[in-house]
């Protein structure tokens, strides 16, 4: 049996990486594999919601295992596209969240206000030791 929170080692390169080229750090991976997934649960809604369009009465019938394995169907089919980057949305989210992450690390956090030694008192006032 596979494990399903297997992470592809494909996620780990960067679009138009070649396999000699440096892998992403595990920060990036796990960015990458979550706009991944976001795209499959996307692509699920887009099926489900295709599918509802789809008269239900057919030549066979419908019954409830019809219904739970073209679910199953839908959510394989999404898992392959979001593999693929055939639809492309994953990309686009990693590329965007990766730049605003990189941009929030170079920001500089400011250092409050409190002279060595001393210890922050109530209302902001300091206490000295």
């Amino acid at each position: 049996m596979t494990q399903i929170s297997k992470t592809d080692p494909a996620l780990l390169q960067s679009p138009g990486q070649t396999p000699g080229q440096a892998a992403l750090t595990p920060d990036q991976a796990k960015l990458k594999k979550a706009c991944q997934d976001f795209e499959a649960i996307f692509l699920r809604f887009i099926l489900r919601k295709m599918r509802d369009t789809v008269p239900k009465d057919g030549l066979l019938g419908n019954s409830d295992a019809q219904d739970t394995y073209r679910q199953m169907l839908d959510s394989a089919l999404a898992d392959e596209m979001s593999k693929s980057g055939s639809f492309g949305l994953g990309e686009l989210l990693y590329k965007q969240m990766s730049e605003r992450y990189r941009e929030a690390s170079q920001i500089a956090v400011p250092k409050p206000d409190v002279e060595e030694g001393a210890t922050p008192g109530k209302a902001g006032q300091e206490v000295r030791k």
